[in-house]
């Protein structure tokens, strides 16, 4: 699988899980930055269904590492990251996708993304959004190389 259909397939399984989360208290709602709770459910999620299965498909015998999910400052060493183009803010760095009710009713309609100077910034999930990987180990240039490609 590609990396935009891995991607778009975490972002269902995330929908599918968070009534059963918020249910049983895991977490309040999908706006919430998340809690101990759900990244101890989400990280390892995100590390089976994308950075191993990205891993095992370029042949490697592990997961690719990719920077931790949900965290913008994630200083452990990188081989890839995962951009984010076509978002309403421009091109970026996918930190996480998260509620906002200024976008819509739906769960789980906006992302966050790390621009070039290292600012977190809140778009909408939409289908014009793409997910690629870029092997670069500095994202900001990785940014520049995807958008221009």
């Amino acid at each position: 699988m590609s990396p935009q259909e891995l991607t778009l397939e975490f972002h269902t399984a995330l929908r599918a899980l968070l009534p059963s989360l918020i249910k049983v208290g895991a977490v309040q709602s999908d706006e919430q930055a998340y809690p101990d709770e759900l990244d101890a459910i989400v990280e390892p999620l995100w590390r089976s269904m994308v950075c191993s299965t990205l891993g095992y498909g370029i042949g490697l015998d592990r997961a690719l590492n990719l920077p931790r999910y949900g965290f913008s400052r994630d200083n452990g060493r990188t081989e890839a990251v995962m951009i984010a183009t076509g978002t309403s803010a421009g091109d970026g760095r996918f930190v996480q996708f998260i509620g906002d009710r200024t976008f819509g009713n739906d769960q789980l309609n906006a992302m966050d993304i790390q621009r070039e100077d290292g600012s977190i910034v809140r778009v909408p999930f939409s289908a014009n959004v793409r997910f690629s990987l870029s092997h670069s180990t500095n994202w900001l240039r990785a940014v520049h190389t995807v958008a221009g490609a």
